[in-house]
């Protein structure tokens, strides 16, 4: 209990609802990453998530020291928004497969 006095909770609760928003992105394209790399993709998902990495790297640089731990949060949430979008895209546009049943695709499978 002694450990919990010097946590402050309150602190944290705008930083874990920006990285909910993110990974409500994460849910609403599937799994696009294991799709990518089942359908013979691999190197285009290492590709996207070398260049999500570094772009977090270089997201959370100025935001870090500015906004603490809501700017880390915010850099993490735009990457993982901007990974799981561009690898729905590529699902979509190279094995044929939409993964997003909310948004109808108008692509038709012959």
């Amino acid at each position: 209990m002694n450990a919990m006095r010097f946590l402050d909770l309150r602190t944290g609760g705008l930083a874990l609802s920006i990285i909910a928003a993110g990974q409500f992105v994460n849910v609403v394209t599937g799994s696009v990453g294991y799709l990518l790399m089942m359908c013979g993709y691999e190197r285009l998902m290492k590709n996207t998530t070398a260049m999500s990495a570094i772009v977090n790297i270089l997201a959370n640089v100025p935001l870090c020291p500015r906004f603490g731990v809501n700017g880390a949060a915010v850099a993490s949430a735009i990457t993982l928004i901007a990974q799981n979008l561009i690898d729905a895209i590529f699902v979509w546009r190279r094995p044929g497969i939409w993964t997003m049943p909310i948004l109808r695709s108008q692509r038709r499978i012959a």
